[in-house]
């Protein structure tokens, strides 16, 4: 298996948040990923801070989703200073790598491993696509991340772009923390929160730039509405102006820009699928304990995380309700004390009764 590393070192002369350091990791298998599934389901685009290695460098996933729905990486950049120059630099590369990859497979000079017959040909499709510049992934999906947002408007300036409803969502429910007012004058009870997401979520079904004007309006009026006080209404007012109702946040949080028939389903509504994929590589590669060394956080990606998702691929959209059963017998079993561990590293298993 051959891997794609881009890598710029770290400058000990300068704080971690100053240093050019940066590094993405890819192999086949996860170019191939993004090719095979970002026309139809796009691709995710995060990064987190928290517990991954010593130098609080951030890890960021490029996703795309299969068939079944389930995350697929697709790179991985490791940075200690993530901005819209250093994401601009991950997106630009990493498509400079799939255009090699997908010349490779037109030409037919690279092997395709871990993929079906059907999921072999589609791949060579969409990579004739990618070769005849006919290729785009349908989205990118984010977080409310201005760098991001502004990172893929240079690498893709054609894609859209949208931002994930349940953050969105999320942010709104802790108005008085996110606002740069630092708290309301007066606290906005859930009920009242609850009656402006409900007008919000209608909002955001607009679906053309030239009936934004009157949504916005129709917004505002309902909420003054539901809202007691003036000085309160204001408050809210200029949370919204300033924080969502502008120029390069309003196509990614309403339906302005999905293709006809398109709505809010799926990889186009959230970006959990690549929270999921977090949960994952803390969980099974990280196994939970903080931050790694810089070069062992590496090879984890390159041996271990990058590699599992061909060698076992999931075949089921859920797990199957008889790996479940199967599950709940073994933590049974090991928790009424019948797996006993031998001196070898083996264990054996004792069945009651």
């Amino acid at each position: 298996m051959r891997f794609c590393v881009s890598y710029v070192p770290h400058d000990n002369d300068l704080p971690d948040a100053l240093s050019p350091f940066m590094v993405a990791i890819t192999d086949e298998f996860s170019m191939d990923s993004l090719i095979l599934h970002g026309s139809e389901r796009g691709w995710a685009l995060d990064s987190s801070w928290r517990n991954k290695n010593e130098n609080r460098a951030a890890v960021t996933l490029l996703i795309a989703v299969d068939e079944q729905y389930h995350a697929v990486p697709g790179a991985v950049f490791l940075s200690a200073n993530t901005r819209a120059e250093t994401l601009e630099k991950f997106l630009t590369e990493t498509k400079i790598k799939l255009k090699e990859r997908a010349r490779a497979i037109t030409e037919g000079t690279a092997g395709i491993e871990g993929r079906t017959p059907e999921q072999e040909a589609k791949l060579r499709q969409q990579a004739e696509k990618m070769m005849n510049d006919e290729y785009e992934p349908s989205h990118f999906m984010i977080d409310k991340c201005l760098a991001e947002l502004h990172a893929i408007s240079i690498a893709y300036p054609l894609a859209l772009i949208r931002l994930c409803q349940f953050h969105v969502v999320q942010a709104i429910t802790r108005v008085e923390r996110d606002s740069g007012d630092r708290g309301s004058p007066m606290r906005l009870g859930v009920e009242l929160k609850a009656e402006i997401i409900y007008h919000f979520r209608r909002l955001q079904r607009c679906r053309t730039h030239e009936a934004w004007a009157d949504a916005e309006k129709t917004f505002f009026r309902n909420v003054q509405r539901a809202i007691r006080y003036q000085e309160q209404y204001d408050f809210v007012y200029r949370y919204f102006k300033s924080n969502w109702f502008t120029e390069e946040w309003i196509p990614t949080f309403t339906d302005i820009g999905l293709p006809e028939g398109q709505t809010r389903d799926g990889t186009w509504n959230t970006n959990n699928y690549i929270e999921r994929s977090f949960r994952t590589f803390d969980a099974i590669f990280l196994e939970h304990r903080k931050n790694k060394r810089l070069d062992r956080l590496v090879l984890i990606i390159i041996h271990d995380f990058l590699p599992y998702f061909k060698n076992w691929p999931p075949e089921d959209r859920v797990i199957p309700s008889h790996i479940r059963r199967l599950n709940d017998d073994a933590h049974r079993l090991w928790e009424d004390g019948c797996v006993v561990q031998e001196p070898r590293g083996t264990f054996t298993v004792e069945i009651p009764g």
